[in-house]
C-alpha cells in the first residue's frame, strides 16, 4: 500500500527593495500557477509587506491584486525621453504611492518627511478586503515594522490582532522619504531598518502550525544580493553600504536553520531514551527545546538582476515589466525543480 503523502505546510517570505518587489511579483505569480501552492503563512516587511497584506486579502485573488497593486505603482511611459531622464522625473511622485510632501518644501527643517503618502493608502483600500485578510480562514499574515520609540522591531499578525491600513504603510515608511506612522501609543518607521528579511516570523508561525505528520517548508525571495565588489569611488561605497544594510545575511539564515534542524533531531532522540518519570523533563529548558518543530526545507530564489541602489526608486514601466518577467522566469524555473 503506497505511503499516504504528508500534508505540506508553506510559509513565504517577501523582503524589501521598494521597486525590485516587482521581482517578488513575479516570482509570486509563477507560484500560483502550480495549483498545489497556496501559502498558510506569508511574512512581509517593507514592499514585502505591501505584497504579504495583498496575497492575504486582495478583494479579487492574490495574483490579480499584485497586478492591481504593480500597475499602479508603475509610473506612466514617456516616449522619447531616456530611461535615465525618466527615472529621475518618476522619483518625487507616485500616483500609486507617494506625492510631494509640500509643507516640507516650503519649510524643510521643520518636518520629518520629504513626501506624502495618503496615495498609498487610496491604493491599499482599493485593492484589500481587510475583513477577509483578518479572517481566520486567510493565510497568516505577519508583517514587520520598526517602533521608532522603543528601537526595536514589530510584528503585526493577522492571528492576533486585525490588521489595518496603518499596519501596512507602516511597515514601509522608510524615512527620510515617508512620514513616520501614528499606531496606538508608538510610531514606525520601515520595518528594514531593524531586519530586512522575516524569517524569523516565519519560522515562529511554522512552530505554531501542523503536527510531525506534517511537511514544513520556507519559500524565500531574497532581493538583494549578499555578495558584492570592492568599491572603487564614493559612488561604490554609497552603493556597497545600501546593499550592505537591506541585504538578507541568508548564509547566517542557512547556517542556523541547519543548526537548529540538528537541535530539534537531538532532543528528538532524547526524549525517546529518557525516562518518563525522569525530573529532566519538568526542566523549562527540556519543555522549551520539545515544543520546537522541525522545519524541512528552506528554498531561496535570488534576483540576480544587474541593479544599483537607484534600482529600489526606479518605478518605470520598462523596468518593471523586466523584473516581473525575471521573477516569473525564475518562479517557473523552481516549479521545474521540484518536479
Amino acid at each position: 500500500m503506497p505511503k499516504k503523502a504528508k500534508k505540506k505546510i508553506t510559509a513565504l517570505v517577501l523582503q524589501g527593495g521598494g521597486a525590485l518587489g516587482a521581482y517578488e511579483y513575479g516570482v509570486v505569480k509563477a507560484l500560483y500557477e502550480n495549483s498545489d501552492f497556496s501559502p498558510d503563512i506569508v511574512c512581509g516587511v517593507s514592499i514585502g509587506g505591501f505584497s504579504a497584506a495583498v496575497i492575504g486579502g486582495a478583494k479579487d485573488g492574490p495574483v490579480e491584486g499584485l497586478r492591481q497593486l504593480w500597475d499602479m505603482f508603475t509610473a506612466v511611459n514617456m516616449p522619447y525621453v531616456p530611461h535615465a531622464m525618466q527615472v529621475l522625473m518618476t522619483i518625487p511622485y507616485n500616483h500609486g504611492m507617494y506625492k510631494p510632501n509640500y509643507a516640507g518644501l516650503l519649510s524643510p527643517m521643520s518636518t520629518t518627511n520629504i513626501c506624502d503618502t495618503s496615495p498609498l493608502y487610496h491604493t491599499l483600500d482599493q485593492i484589500i478586503d481587510f475583513e477577509k485578510l483578518n479572517a481566520k480562514t486567510a493565510p497568516n499574515v505577519v508583517i514587520t515594522a520598526t517602533n521608532i520609540e522603543k528601537g526595536i522591531g514589530e510584528r503585526f499578525n493577522n492571528r492576533e490582532m486585525d490588521i489595518t491600513t496603518k499596519h501596512i504603510v507602516a511597515s514601509g515608511s522608510l524615512p527620510p522619504s515617508f512620514p513616520m506612522v501614528e499606531i496606538g501609543d508608538y510610531h514606525y518607521w520601515d520595518g528594514g531598518l531593524f531586519s530586512n528579511t522575516p524569517l524569523k516570523p516565519a519560522l515562529k508561525a511554522l512552530e505554531n502550525m501542523g503536527d510531525g505528520d506534517c511537511e514544513k517548508e520556507i519559500i524565500m525571495i531574497e532581493l538583494f544580493p549578499q555578495e558584492g565588489e570592492t568599491p572603487k569611488n564614493m559612488a561604490d561605497v554609497i552603493e556597497r553600504v545600501g546593499s550592505l544594510t537591506f541585504e538578507s545575511k541568508i548564509v547566517f539564515d542557512q547556517k542556523m536553520f541547519g543548526r537548529t534542524r540538528d537541535y530539534i533531531e537531538f532532543i528528538e532522540g532524547v526524549d525517546k531514551e529518557l525516562a518518563e518519570d525522569s525530573p529532566l523533563r519538568n526542566s523549562p529548558a527540556f519543555k522549551q527545546l520539545m515544543g520546537y518543530s522541525k522545519i524541512d526545507k528552506l528554498t531561496v530564489i535570488k534576483y540576480t538582476g544587474d541593479e544599483t541602489m537607484l534600482g529600489i526608486s526606479d518605478f518605470t514601466q520598462k523596468t518593471i515589466e523586466s523584473r516581473i518577467a525575471h521573477g516569473y522566469a525564475d518562479g517557473l524555473a523552481h516549479l521545474a525543480q521540484q518536479k
